[in-house]
């Protein structure tokens, strides 16, 4: 950053590619008086901590179920797992087609999106479960449905909340994919109508509040790892 400010500032003479930092800076204040950026934020911003939140919680509180359903039908596990490998801008399209182009519909998506990673996670972690912690439930004579629900995903939740990160990355890229493709709802529209203007220096400037915004929700996780799963008194 610092780098780019010193070349494109002082160095580097005004080009139609890279915009000096100084009218980025000035471009701010011009995303929240042209752009709708505070309606739009807000959107994006709801549709993806309500996804992230809502998403993880629902994977709780079934985990039980889930884990049983893994062990007993991998088949049917391996063959939703290959949802993974459709291209993402088809899906889109299609919930677009089939639902409209609204909010509800990128709901749908991230959705879509947050349950399909929490679902190959868990099941790629479940295969790496330590035997012994089951083995010595099992001869305690604890009860099937709480060993899936207690042994088995303590020991994956770490690893599962670990990748909350790198969910947060897909989600904020998804739905800005889906905001570009409506073009007149959330950031993805603010870019959209950026590249319309070719107004660059409005684009380096939301890429830069992103990334800003994207680095505070990987503090929040951050926080929620290190003081739920991690925690210590020392």
């Amino acid at each position: 950053m610092l780098l780019y400010v010193i070349l494109f500032e002082f160095v580097i003479p005004a080009n139609k590619y890279f915009p000096k930092p100084s009218i980025v800076i000035d471009s701010f204040s011009d995303l929240f008086a042209n752009y709708n950026l505070l309606s739009n934020l807000f959107l994006t911003v709801l549709v993806v901590s309500f996804t992230l939140l809502f998403s993880y919680l629902i994977i709780y509180f079934i985990r039980g179920s889930l884990i049983v359903f893994n062990k007993q039908f991998p088949d049917v596990v391996e063959i939703l797992n290959t949802f993974r490998y459709v291209p993402i801008l088809f899906v889109p399209i299609v919930l677009i087609f089939i639902f409209g182009a609204n909010y509800l519909t990128e709901l749908i998506f991230i959705f879509l999106v947050a349950i399909t990673f929490l679902l190959y996670k868990i099941n790629v972690e479940q295969k790496s479960i330590n035997q012994e912690y089951v083995d010595s439930a099992k001869s305690l004579n604890v009860s099937p449905a709480k060993i899936y629900k207690d042994i088995y995903w303590k020991n994956m939740e770490p690893a599962l909340v670990k990748s909350l990160k790198k969910l947060n990355i897909y989600l904020w890229s998804s739905a800005l994919l889906f905001e570009y493709i409506v073009g007149y709802f959330g950031l993805g529209s603010v870019y959209f109508q950026g590249f319309m203007y070719k107004d660059l220096s409005a684009i380096f400037a939301l890429t830069i509040m992103l990334f800003v915004i994207i680095s505070v929700f990987d503090v929040l996780l951050y926080l929620f790892e290190t003081r739920t799963i991690f925690w210590s008194s020392d």
